[in-house]
């Protein structure tokens, strides 16, 4: 497999990671992310750390905020020359943009001049084999030539690889494992990639022969992962960046990154709307032709009685295939979202597609960092489920918070609001009262333990805010996913299903240091009680009340009476309490007054209390 921009800026742009208007890609002067990462030991080890393909690494740029325009440094400059900008023009300013990891299994064995030898050892300038095809007759000719490796590159020699192919020939001849983009010329002289390959189709041989597909897999792959490209000119064409891989043609870095420039007639047959492997439409389009095994995502043609892999150990990992049904979530778990709630989201929402790996990767940042503080419970991962949705259960002894990758696919909900959706699973068990009949804390107090006191635990510093806000506002934009017959939630139940509504004001209130609202299970605030009035003269009445005012209606005039009638003049707060508000008043001397206050908020929102709204003071005597 190699590394192909344009699938990464598609991973990242499904995920809604891309700043507006700016991708590496558009660079001034250009240049391509395979050099930066590969050329920057930084950005090279954060790739072979994650070991994972397409990982996103957050690389520098010096952009211009007026021009739109972005440019890149040497590593050794870059702070010292995107200062010089600036200082010259303070529009230009650091800032960010993705590029992505990049790869075949390390143990793949491609052919060179006098044999073969493993992917992951060939290194920049060693010749590998190369061809160009033509077709005489009815026979595809497959010419080969020595070429020499430009570029070489991969994740170390360990990596966990989500929705990766594993593709078995015929005779279980050198089977493969390759992620879902990688390249093959097809026995009829055109190409496809590994995601939209079925079984029965043919691939080619050295000779140019056909080889039979007898199954194609999706699953994860512990282990390394690896790429390379010949120094072959790209004349828009694959001659040249022909590979033998595993005994088939495969395609080069080269080719990969430039596939989309192919016409469509080197093209497989309406490629462009061929499904790819693991969706429903693939399953449907190819009835008749091909057959899923009833628990794995595993095909092979109608006919045949090939047997299952399910899982594969290979010389440099292992190759799991994925099970067609989702774990099991047993019966009181607690949920993120309704069953109701959850469909809405995937009905109105967009997910990145099962092959993108930048979900998996932000879970398990995040599990990492939740691991430290609560190592007792059991993270997990399921990229099969497509509905979005945290569970938090206990199973064999174990507390366990489950992620779905519908979820954790969805567009625009990134680190921030996936931290605080699995913060919610571990506030099931830790958030405290109010519960539910299952022991569980309350939907609502779980939503005010994450966002109030995990986030605090977790996040540290000058980002908490920056954290937290966006946390807020991709929670409320999942939440506009549902219809509001299913948002308004059930008023008898607030514990089990507070509104879509009263969960934003706790999350918020939560962020804010706020207590958890009674629309979520929580005790009423307290409301605003007067609780004495003093005349210090006739001209003078100190009103101290319960809780503190907010000073707009605590100045407002017409929030006092009083009986006998005397017209107050003006209202002062006193700011320092809040707690007292001093009236301008003419008073006639040695009278017993009623004052009744109405309409004051309190700094909480709450009103006032019906049965303290008036107080009895007599003026001062002559």
């Amino acid at each position: 497999m190699v590394y192909d921009p344009t699938v990464c800026l598609t991973n990242l742009k499904t995920k809604g990671l891309v700043p507006p208007g700016m991708a590496c890609q558009q660079l001034t002067p250009p240049y391509h992310c395979e050099n930066v990462i590969n050329e920057n030991p930084s950005y090279h080890q954060a790739c072979a750390t994650a070991g994972v393909l397409y990982f996103p690494v957050l690389c520098f740029v010096c952009y211009n905020k007026s021009t739109k325009k972005a440019k890149y440094f040497p590593s050794s400059t870059f702070i010292e020359n995107c200062t010089a900008l600036h200082n010259q023009d303070a529009n230009w300013e650091f800032d960010q943009c993705y590029c992505c990891c990049s790869c075949l299994a390390n143990d793949t064995l491609v052919a060179i001049p006098n044999g073969f030898k493993a992917i992951s050892t060939i290194t920049k300038g060693e010749n590998v084999l190369a061809a160009s095809t033509e077709v005489k007759g009815d026979k595809l000719q497959m010419n080969w030539s020595s070429a020499e490796v430009n570029f070489s590159a991969g994740t170390g020699s360990t990596g966990h690889q989500p929705m990766m192919v594993y593709i078995v020939l015929e005779d279980h001849l050198n089977d493969l494992i390759c992620n879902m983009d990688q390249v093959f010329l097809l026995a009829n002289g055109k190409y496809s990639k590994a995601g939209k390959l079925q079984p029965g189709q043919q691939l080619v041989n050295k000779d140019g022969n056909p080889v039979i597909i007898q199954l194609v897999s999706i699953g994860a792959y512990n282990g390394g992962v690896h790429h390379i490209s010949t120094n072959k000119p790209w004349n828009k064409n694959p001659d040249g960046h022909l590979l033998l891989a595993a005994g088939v043609v495969a395609g080069d870095y080269t080719l990969q990154l430039h596939f989309s420039q192919l016409p469509d007639s080197m093209k497989d047959d309406v490629y462009d709307t061929k499904p790819s492997i693991g969706t429903p439409e693939y399953e449907a389009t190819h009835t008749g032709k091909v057959k899923r095994s009833d628990v794995l995502f595993e095909f092979v043609e109608a006919d045949s009685k090939s047997p299952q892999i399910g899982q594969r150990q290979m010389v440099s990992g292992l190759f799991k295939t994925y099970n067609v049904e989702t774990s099991n979530v047993p019966y009181g778990a607690q949920a993120l979202f309704t069953s109701e709630q959850a469909v809405d989201i995937v009905l109105n929402g967009s997910q990145a597609p099962l092959s993108n790996p930048i979900p998996r990767t932000i879970f398990n940042t995040i599990e990492a960092q939740l691991a430290g503080f609560y190592p007792e419970i059991d993270f997990y991962y399921d990229t099969i489920d497509l509905t979005p949705n945290v569970y938090a259960f206990e199973a064999y002894g174990r507390k366990v918070v489950q992620v779905s990758g519908g979820l954790a696919r969805m567009k625009g909900f990134n680190y921030e609001g996936l931290f605080m959706a699995m913060a919610h699973g571990v506030s099931c068990f830790y958030g405290g009262d109010p519960k539910n009949v299952a022991g569980y804390s309350a939907v609502g107090q779980a939503d005010l333990f994450a966002f109030g006191v995990i986030s605090r635990q977790c996040w540290i510093g000058n980002p908490y805010i920056t954290y937290i806000m966006t946390a807020i506002d991709q929670w409320q934009s999942i939440f506009a996913l549902v219809s509001p017959k299913h948002a308004k939630g059930n008023p008898l139940d607030p514990l089990n299903d507070p509104s879509l509504d009263c969960r934003v004001k706790t999350i918020q209130s939560a962020a804010a240091g706020g207590a958890l609202p009674e629309c979520a299970g929580g005790v009423p605030l307290p409301n605003i009680a007067l609780q004495k009035a003093t005349a210090t003269s006739d001209t003078d009445v100190v009103l101290n009340f319960s809780l503190a005012i907010e000073n707009d209606s605590a100045t407002n005039v017409s929030n006092y009476s009083l009986s006998p009638n005397a017209k107050v003049k003006s209202a002062t707060l006193d700011e320092s309490t809040g707690l007292i508000v001093h009236l301008k008043v003419d008073l006639k001397l040695g009278t017993q007054y009623t004052v009744t206050v109405q309409n004051l908020v309190s700094i909480l929102g709450t009103g006032l209390d019906p049965d303290h709204v008036s107080a009895a003071f007599e003026s001062p005597r002559a």
